[in-house]
């Protein structure tokens, strides 16, 4: 059995994080892990996907996408794409099929998953499981800054802030989600 990553990507974004998506995806790909998206072609999410693509077989690749944007000019072309009715439902799929969850650099949509599985977590409604931010470029400097800030201020404890991990680089973060570049395949 593969661990399974839920990657929480863009569907947009600048060239230097469709390059580190698509590497990510490479090395969740050759580190013998099962991916579940968004199921987006484009931006961050695309590029994980094709990274994923090209060092493991698709069957261990997932996206999941409400009927209202599982259109052909949206979702990715070439990964298996599971189409519900509510972005709850895609949620309740990322959380029951996930054995950790990583972070890329995103907007709305990625906080919120991000969020989300943080609060989820937290409340005990879905199991403790690696939550990683991958912060390569400073990109979620913000967001450490914030969790601090809450920490500081009461407003969560210290066992509720390390919840969330931050990696520097792609090997760390996969080190933090119980995962080796080579572990399988």
């Amino acid at each position: 059995m593969h661990p399974v990553i839920n990657v929480f990507a863009g569907a947009r974004g600048p060239e230097r994080h469709m390059t580190q998506s698509f590497e990510v995806g490479q090395a969740l790909a050759k580190a013998g892990a099962g991916v579940v998206f968004g199921g987006g072609g484009k931006g961050s999410m695309g590029a994980l996907a094709d990274g994923f693509l090209t060092s493991g077989p698709p069957e261990r690749l997932l996206g999941v996408m409400p009927h209202s944007l599982a259109r052909p000019e949206l979702k990715h072309t070439h990964a298996p794409i599971l189409s519900v009715a509510t972005m709850e439902e895609r949620k309740s799929i990322f959380w029951s099929k996930s054995d950790g969850y990583l972070c890329l650099p995103g907007g709305l949509g990625s906080m919120d998953e991000l969020f989300e599985a943080l609060c989820l977590t937290k409340l005990g409604f879905i199991p403790v499981r690696p939550i990683v931010v991958l912060n390569s470029d400073g990109w979620f400097d913000w967001l450490r800054l914030g969790i601090i800030a809450m920490e500081q201020d009461g407003y969560i404890d210290d066992k509720r802030a390390s919840l969330l991990q931050f990696a520097n680089t792609i090997s760390e973060a996969l080190a933090l989600l119980g995962l080796g570049e080579t572990n399988g395949g």
